[in-house]
C-alpha cells in the first residue's frame, strides 16, 4: 500500500525515465566480424602440412562450425571475419595418416591436436586484435587395416562397404569412414593409440552391417571385450559379412495415391535401445528399399519426409500409422518382420499425413526471440500442443494429425500478424517456415506500464 506521495514520486520517476531516453538514447556496440586467428601446421619434423582443412568453432558450441579454410603450402591458415568472442579450433587430417584434432597450446611451444572439445584451448578475440596461435605439430598417426569378403564365399571380395573406428566405451566416431575398393581391402588412418570398436557398415548393399568381434563378427554392438587395440603402426583386421533381408514399400502423401520423392526411410531393432540398422530414401516412384538387414530381426519402420530448401511437408510416422516409437513398439501389427525363406518382406507402405508446425521468432532488428512461448490451437481453439524457442529463436512442435491450425506467438500475436484466432491464418500440420517477427520491447514500453499503473493509483489505495 503507498500513499499519494510515494504515487506522486513513481509517477515523477516514470516520466523521468521517459525523458532520459529521448535525450540519452540507449547505444548498441554493433561487434565487427573482422578478426582474424592464424597460425601453422607441421608434422613433428617441422614439415608443413600443405591443404590441410583448418574448422573455428564458438568456444561453447562443439556442434557447430562457423567457417572452414585450408592450409597453404606453407602449412599457414587464416580465418578471417570473426568477431570479437571465445574460440576454439579443428584440425581435419582426413586422407592423410595424421592425428588431428583440437588446438591445444602445450607449456611451451608448438602446440598440439588433442581429442576431445572439453581439452581444446580457448582462442580469446578481442574488437582490436586477432590471435595468432603459433605452430601445430600433428603426431604420425596408427592404422587400422584388412579386407572383407563373403561369408559364402571367402575368396568373393566386398565392395562399397564403410569400414569405421569408434573409441571403445564411450562410442565416439574417431575417424572418416573408409570405403571399401573393389578387391574388398580397408584401411583407417590417423588414429591415436588406444581401444577401437570396429563397424563394417553395409550401406545399401544386400549383405547385413556387422561389427567385429574377437570372436565372431555380431550383428549387434559388442562388449569392450572386443574391442580392437592400436598400440603402435597398423593392425589387420578381416570380415567376413553374410547376405541380409530386404524390407520394400512405397510411401504416399495424404492423397494416399499420390507418391512422395526423396522421403527419409530408417529402419530399427524393436528392441531396445532399439539400434538403427538402414536407411534410404524414396525413389521418383515413392518407392524404397532397404537392404542388408539381419534376416531374424524384428523391426520397426519410419518415415519422414525430409525439408529441402523449405520444400516438403517435414510430416513423419511410424508404420503402421503410428506417430511414435513407442506406439510403434507395443502394437504387433506395427513389427516387421522378414521373410527368411524369400529374403525380403513387401508393401511396408506408408501415408504421411502428421507432422511438426515449425518455425522461427526474431525482432525486428534480426536478433532471435529466445523463450517465447508458441501455442498450437485446432478449429475450434482447443490447444492442443506448446513449445518454446530455443537460442536461436527456432521452434518445432510435436506430431500432429492431418488438419488445419492457428498459432499463437506469446499471448498476443498470431500468424500471420494477425491479433487474435479469429483473424489467424490457418495452417497445415507438418508446415515449416511459421515465421514471427515482433516489436522489441524498450524503455518506454515499461514506462508505459508505470503510467498505466498512476493511472488507477488512488490516494488512499496506489499499488
Amino acid at each position: 500500500m503507498k500513499n499519494q506521495a510515494e504515487c506522486h514520486f513513481s509517477w515523477l520517476v516514470a516520466i523521468l525515465f521517459a525523458a532520459l531516453s529521448i535525450f540519452h538514447p540507449l547505444t548498441v556496440k554493433a561487434q565487427v566480424s573482422s578478426g582474424t586467428i592464424t597460425g601453422t601446421v607441421t608434422t613433428v619434423d617441422t614439415v608443413p602440412l600443405a591443404s590441410l582443412a583448418v574448422g573455428v568453432y564458438r568456444a561453447d558450441d562443439e556442434s557447430t562450425r562457423l567457417k572452414a579454410v585450408r592450409t597453404n603450402t606453407a602449412g599457414i591458415f587464416t580465418l578471417t571475419g570473426l568477431p570479437a568472442g571465445n574460440y576454439k579450433i579443428k584440425f581435419f587430417t582426413t586422407g592423410i595418416n595424421y592425428v588431428g584434432g583440437w588446438y591445444k597450446q602445450n607449456t611451451s611451444p608448438p602446440a598440439s591436436a588433442v581429442a576431445t572439445f572439453g581439452e581444446g584451448n580457448i582462442i580469446t578475440l578481442t574488437s582490436t586484435a586477432g590471435a595468432d596461435v603459433g605452430e601445430t605439430r600433428l603426431d604420425l598417426g596408427l592404422q587400422i587395416k584388412g579386407k572383407v569378403n563373403d561369408t559364402s564365399s571367402p575368396s568373393n571380395p566386398i565392395a562399397g562397404v564403410y569400414v569405421q573406428a569408434y573409441r571403445n566405451g564411450v562410442w565416439e566416431r574417431t575417424s572418416d569412414a573408409a570405403t571399401i575398393i573393389a578387391d574388398g581391402s580397408y584401411i583407417i588412418s590417423g588414429l591415436r593409440a588406444g581401444d577401437y570398436t570396429i563397424r563394417f557398415w553395409a550401406y545399401q548393399t544386400s549383405y547385413t552391417t556387422e561389427w567385429y568381434s574377437s570372436t565372431t563378427p555380431t550383428n549387434t554392438v559388442p562388449d569392450a571385450t572386443s574391442a580392437a587395440s592400436v598400440a603402435a603402426g597398423s593392425i589387420n583386421i578381416n570380415a567376413q559379412l553374410s547376405t541380409g533381408g530386404n524390407i520394400l514399400g512405397t510411401v504416399y502423401d495424404k492423397t494416399g495415391t499420390v507418391p512422395v520423392v526423396g522421403a527419409l526411410v530408417t529402419v530399427y531393432d524393436n528392441v531396445s535401445p532399439y539400434t538403427f540398422r538402414g536407411f534410404t530414401t524414396t525413389l521418383a516412384t515413392g518407392t524404397y528399399t532397404v537392404r542388408g538387414l539381419p534376416l531374424t530381426g524384428n523391426y520397426l519402420v519410419q518415415f519422414y519426409e525430409k525439408y529441402v530448401n523449405n520444400v516438403g511437408t517435414g510430416l513423419t510416422e511410424w508404420y503402421n500409422d503410428k506417430s511414435d516409437r513407442a506406439s510403434a513398439a507395443a502394437d504387433f501389427g506395427s513389427v516387421v518382420v522378414i521373410n527368411q525363406a524369400t529374403g525380403y518382406i513387401d508393401n511396408i507402405n506408408a501415408t504421411l499425413d502428421r507432422g511438426p508446425i515449425s518455425g522461427k521468432v526474431t525482432y525486428k532488428t534480426g536478433s532471435p526471440v529466445v523463450g517465447m512461448l508458441i501455442s498450437v490451437y485446432d478449429s475450434n481453439q482447443v490447444l492442443k500442443l506448446s513449445t518454446t524457442t530455443d537460442t536461436k529463436g527456432q521452434y518445432i512442435t510435436g506430431e500432429l494429425p492431418a488438419g488445419t491450425y492457428k498459432v499463437q506467438f506469446g499471448t498476443a500475436s498470431w500468424y500471420n500478424g494477425k491479433d487474435n484466432f479469429n483473424e489467424a491464418n490457418a495452417v497445415q500440420a507438418g508446415a515449416a517456415g511459421i515465421n514471427a517477427i515482433i516489436e522489441q520491447p524498450t524503455l518506454l514500453f515499461h514506462v508505459y506500464n508505470i503510467l498505466l499503473m498512476k493511472k488507477h493509483c488512488t490516494a488512499a489505495d496506489c499499488q
